[in-house]
């Protein structure tokens, strides 16, 4: 009855609940400028430079991400870094993706081929929305010593290097909250050329909802209980 529950609980979920936003950045499409083309997606692409992007962790608890390598046009040696556990510390198991892992071609991939699809768990970090961990390094000698970071927390600014955030895989590139975030890079070089094709990664979040975790850890508990029972009533006999 407890386990028929929980199903209802996870079935009763919106499929479309959004656990991602989009917060300030300026609207606009990725390219479009003459000299501006985009070499992953469409050019047309409609998101937001400059925005910061948040996770709703109130609402979920340890949630899957689904991180996606859709392609990059660069000189420069870019990774992807997630921050995990939520300590800004970034150490070596949170690089994600690097562009070097591809060489020597520094044109791979597009939006409907991607490169790589991984998995990861993100540990509790809050009751509420908090900036999502990550970053962007772009390493411009190629000596392994990053020259610039592309936080999502220092992204409300012009400066470069910087990212375009955008909710078209979930279909509305307009849209300010999602379940999939597109992330593309301008690591700052050839002018910069602002075409945010250096490296484009999604995030995706699949989530089990808060409450159906704790009604799940619930049932665990009455069913080994149950189980102890049966077993001191089994030695007894």
């Amino acid at each position: 009855m407890a386990t028929a529950a929980a199903l209802t609980l996870m079935a009763a979920t919106p499929a479309q609940a959004a656990y991602m936003s989009i917060e300030g950045g300026t609207a606009g499409p990725i390219a479009g400028a003459t000299t501006d083309v985009n070499n992953v997606m469409d050019d047309a692409t409609p998101g937001y430079f400059y925005g910061r992007v948040w996770l709703d962790f109130g609402a979920l608890t340890n949630p899957n991400v689904a991180l996606t390598f859709h392609g990059f046009e660069a000189g420069y040696q870019n990774q992807f870094w997630l921050d995990l556990n939520g300590d800004g510390l970034y150490s070596a198991a949170e690089k994600i993706f690097d562009t070097e892992d591809y060489a020597p071609s520094n044109r791979k991939g597009t939006l409907a081929n991607p490169l790589e699809t991984v998995t990861r768990t993100l540990l509790p970090q809050g009751t509420q929305n908090t900036l999502l961990g990550f970053k962007f390094v772009t390493d411009r000698n190629a000596n392994n010593t990053p020259d610039y970071d592309a936080t999502n927390a220092g992204n409300g600014t012009t400066k470069d290097p910087n990212v375009f955030a955008s909710f078209i895989l979930d279909g509305n590139g307009a849209a300010r909250a999602g379940n999939t975030v597109l992330l593309a890079l301008d690591d700052g070089g050839a002018g910069p050329d602002d075409n945010h094709d250096d490296m484009v990664v999604s995030i995706a979040v699949t989530p089990l909802p808060a409450a159906a975790w704790f009604l799940l850890t619930a049932i665990g508990g009455l069913v080994g209980a149950r189980w102890l029972r049966k077993d001191g009533m089994a030695a007894t006999a």
